[in-house]
């Protein structure tokens, strides 16, 4: 589920314990951490079989809310340095396993091929070999050192490393398009572009994957049994590792017209490997009606558990260690956010930086306030500093980020720098300071001198 409230959700869901939950909603006056730690203390102490629940987060380039917020794997990827992004993502662990977080939703292994795709931010680049290599280094910081059927092994300290959810499996954003443009895609580029860095990330130690939202070659990913269980368990050495689903995809499987209802389509994906619905009430709700169907059987449902509960296993969950099961909040505040992991975020940014083109040699500026006296700062990302941190990450530790125009403002009016900023956010997008348009939809003009 999506913002599992404690304690009244346990009966919506069962008696026996929750597969997983991303995220959890507080209680009243309470913080994040003293509710979490109460449910997993119900889970192990009051339900049936006391299953410990698994905490999920986002770990794209940050690990927790308060910690260190990294560069978006596209300038992580412009490095081309593997330790340093190895580095990166050991932080990331770290910190989200401080935070009481067992698994996250990286390293994102698409790629861009049509730039017409909203998401190129997420990937390391459009190139097979860099993304696999840049996600090799991500799995090997995020989860420690492994290697074909890790997910069969414990995690090497759980304290500090988490499981990998590599998404989205697989050809995701072929075509161009965000969710489900169809990849329809030769069987030789299918493997040698768009799944080798699957095949990497398996050969890696890659502990679970998340199916992408679309179909491939006609039929849709979450029931997708050639590429699911096929290519990726059995081809690329993937193992008994968990195929977790992407929200609401396993419900979803009805709508591309190859199941008949919920009931059809959850048995579809469950028999084509997927473990774990990103839903709930969703799909997975029905088994109970699958199984009565005749749809799926005992074998293929004790398959999904256990790899469920593998990667619980794997994280010492079941060890009785109340280090692993429960969140020290102390520990979690001297992990978060120190000031090693800000100078390496530091480092990456530097290394990643990239000057598209420098013809007229322009730059760098030189006679700022001599004989440049005024500068133009222009578009909707100069001065939005949500932009700056970038999508699917945690708000970080330090006070905001220092935006372009913040930058360039702060230069001016500096001793021996004086010279004119002027900004133009020309198009309009949410969170641009000062642009009105941004909710209405219609074109501004707003600009400012400093």
């Amino acid at each position: 589920p999506f913002g599992a409230k404690f304690p009244a959700d346990y009966q919506s869901f069962n008696k026996t314990g929750l597969g997983g939950t991303y995220p959890l909603n507080p209680l009243p006056g309470q913080t994040w951490i003293e509710t979490r730690n109460a449910w997993q203390k119900n889970a192990v102490e009051n339900t049936r079989l006391g299953i410990p629940t698994s905490f999920i987060a986002e770990t794209l380039h940050s690990g927790y809310a308060g910690g260190t917020n990294f560069p978006m794997p596209c300038l992580q990827g412009s490095t081309w340095n593997r330790p340093m992004v190895q580095a990166a993502a050991a932080v990331i662990g770290m910190e989200a396993a401080a935070s009481g977080i067992d698994r996250g939703f990286s390293p994102v292994l698409h790629f861009c091929t049509d730039p017409r795709f909203g998401r190129c931010e997420e990937s390391f680049g459009e190139d097979p070999m860099l993304i696999a290599r840049m996600g090799e280094a991500a799995v090997a910081g995020l989860a420690g050192p492994g290697g074909p059927g890790a997910a069969s092994t414990y995690l090497p300290e759980p304290d500090v490393h988490i499981a990998t959810e590599a998404k989205h499996y697989a050809a995701y954003g072929y075509g161009g398009r965000d969710g489900g443009m169809p990849a329809e895609i030769s069987e030789n580029t299918l493997y040698d572009v768009y799944l080798k860095p699957w095949y990497k990330y398996a050969q890696a130690g890659g502990r679970a994957i998340m199916a992408a939202h679309n179909e491939v070659n006609g039929m849709p990913m979450h029931a997708n049994k050639d590429l699911l269980t096929g290519a990726l368990r059995q081809t690329f050495g993937f193992g008994d590792g968990l195929c977790a689903s992407d929200a609401g995809d396993v419900s979803g499987v009805a709508g591309y017209r190859v199941a008949a209802d919920q009931v059809h389509a959850g048995a579809m994906a469950m028999n084509a490997g997927t473990d774990q619905d990103l839903e709930f009430p969703g799909a997975y709700a029905k088994v109970p009606d699958m199984l009565k169907a005749g749809l799926i059987d005992n074998v293929t449902l004790d398959r999904a558990v256990a790899n469920v509960i593998r990667q619980k296993v794997a994280a010492g969950l079941f060890d009785n260690n109340a280090t692993l099961l429960y969140v020290d909040a102390a520990k979690q505040n001297a992990t978060l956010n120190k000031p090693e992991s800000r100078n390496l975020a530091r480092q990456v940014a530097e290394d990643g930086i990239t000057l598209l083109t420098n013809k007229d040699r322009r730059l760098p500026l030189t006679g700022l306030g001599s004989t440049i006296k005024k500068i133009a700062v222009i578009g909707p990302n100069a001065d939005n500093p949500h932009s700056t941190l970038g999508l699917y990450g945690a708000e970080p530790g330090h006070p905001g980020t220092v935006t372009v125009l913040q930058a360039a403002a702060e230069a001016a009016n500096s001793s021996g720098n004086a010279f004119v900023v002027e900004y133009e956010h020309g198009a309009c997008l949410p969170g641009t300071p000062g642009c009105s348009c941004a909710s209405t939809g219609t074109k501004g003009g707003w600009s400012k001198n400093w």
